[in-house]
């Protein structure tokens, strides 16, 4: 029953690593919106941005949706992984996770 906790592991470290790569990539690379853009998507000042289609991009998914798809097939549970990997995990947290 091990193995599967580590696979999650995994799971939830690529996943992480898809989305740290996803807003690097979007603040990297992605062009501000012109100000056409802006007025049609009502959307003025407030920083927003297009993501390019490049390797990055598309390496980044990848890594995102290959981890969630870890851990779907694992059928990820928060509270039992992380009862598993800190097993002395403070009452607090385990009654923000709503885990009983």
């Amino acid at each position: 029953m091990a193995n599967i906790y580590f696979i999650q592991l995994i799971g939830v470290l690529v996943t992480g690593l898809g989305i740290i790569a996803l807003t690097a990539s979007y603040y990297l690379y992605g062009k501000p919106l012109s100000r056409d853009e802006e007025i049609r998507l009502d959307k003025t000042g407030k920083g927003f941005r297009r993501i390019p289609i490049n390797l990055e991009t598309v390496v980044s998914s990848a890594f995102f949706l290959g981890g969630m798809g870890i851990l779907t097939w694992s059928k990820f549970t928060p509270c039992a992984f992380l009862r598993y990997w800190l097993p002395t995990l403070p009452d607090a947290v385990i009654f923000l996770l709503s885990c009983t």
